[in-house]
């Protein structure tokens, strides 16, 4: 076995959208949105007999509170081969220390288990204090035609799209980078209600840039008596569309623009040929007047398959450095209800 630097889009993108579990923060584009932003990226195969047999997607991030490595959904591989990972976990080490960062984080692109989880905290990880993007989410199979979607719908939901229907809001789709300004003014409007901490518009901006070279994202719009309401980015990765980021305002009375933006979301993708909908991200079920349960109550309307993926998980390569950050960011998260 070795492993060597992967420079070829193709190559990348095809090895990882055959993987039975694919996400797109390992898609080649969310590379070099990465980079966009000024992170320095490595992508890396695993080669056994001439043959890529194994990937990760490894960010470097640079702050403040410390320095790590990160790849989201890997490394990617065959999980039933122990050793392949124990192989990867070592280069891992070598590859941290030689970037001179306090600990690596990697989320394995498998379903929660705790068994699992002890043998990787065998290996020395430990539960990370915070969780990637979407280890808790729900999944919505787009096989199944718009009849047998909409059954498996919350009752409350079907009906919100109806009249959502019936008051003629209206639903655009766009690829139109200039469109990102109304998108930012109504995300502003959601992070003002909702009280959470904010990405700026540049970090938009490189993102649908990034993708657009594929043509793999859009925005879509719901638009009632010439106003937005409500507003989603949707991305395309391999076989899976993703609900990666959302906006939207409160009427009074409410006219339901949200659930018909994602029933048209969810047909747009089928027509497509997408196979499965991530609505990226859902609070955990144990999780008490959690921030999301709103949001959590809204996306379970439209049906899916709630999923817990792997913990993430740290390897310290400094334990000194790592633990003050480490108790820092369990406290921070209690404070936030996370």
């Amino acid at each position: 076995m070795e492993i060597q630097e992967i420079t070829d889009k193709t190559a990348w993108d095809r090895y990882v959208t055959q993987q039975e579990r694919h996400f797109l923060l390992q898609a080649w584009q969310w590379g070099e949105f990465a980079q966009s932003l000024g992170r320095k990226v490595l992508r890396i195969g695993l080669m056994q007999k001439g043959e890529l047999s194994g990937v990760s997607q490894i960010v470097k991030i640079e702050s403040k509170r410390g320095n790590y490595l990160e790849t989201h959904g890997a490394p990617l591989m065959d999980y039933t081969d122990w050793a392949v990972f124990d192989f990867l976990h070592h280069y891992l080490i070598k590859l941290a220390r030689e970037e001179g960062v306090h600990f690596f984080r990697i989320r394995p692109p498998l379903i929660h288990s705790d068994d699992l989880i002890m043998k990787f905290q065998d290996l020395g990880y430990i539960k990370a204090p915070m969780y990637f993007h979407a280890e808790h989410t729900l999944y919505l199979d787009l096989t199944q035609t718009e009849e047998e979607t909409l059954k498996r719908m919350r009752k409350n939901t079907r009906y919100y799209i109806r009249q959502a229907e019936k008051n003629a809001v209206k639903i655009e789709f766009c690829r139109d980078a200039h469109e990102l300004d109304v998108f930012y003014d109504l995300y502003q409007d959601t992070v003002h209600r909702q009280k959470f901490v904010p990405y700026p518009q540049e970090y938009f901006q490189q993102e649908f840039a990034a993708f657009n070279e594929d043509q793999a994202v859009e925005l879509a719009f719901a638009e009632y008596e010439g106003r937005i309401l409500a507003a989603a980015m949707i991305i395309r990765y391999g076989d899976v569309g993703y609900y990666h980021h959302g906006a939207s305002i409160r009427t009074e009375p409410d006219v339901y623009a949200n659930y018909l933006l994602q029933w048209e979301i969810i047909k747009r993708l089928k027509q497509a040929g997408v196979q499965s909908y991530d609505f990226f991200g859902v609070a955990p079920t144990d999780a008490k007047d959690h921030p999301r349960a709103g949001l959590t109550t809204f996306k379970r309307g439209f049906g899916g398959e709630r999923v817990r993926l792997m913990h993430t998980l740290d390897f310290p390569i400094r334990p000194w450095r790592y633990w003050p950050l480490y108790l820092f960011v369990k406290y921070e998260r209690k404070q936030r209800g996370l």
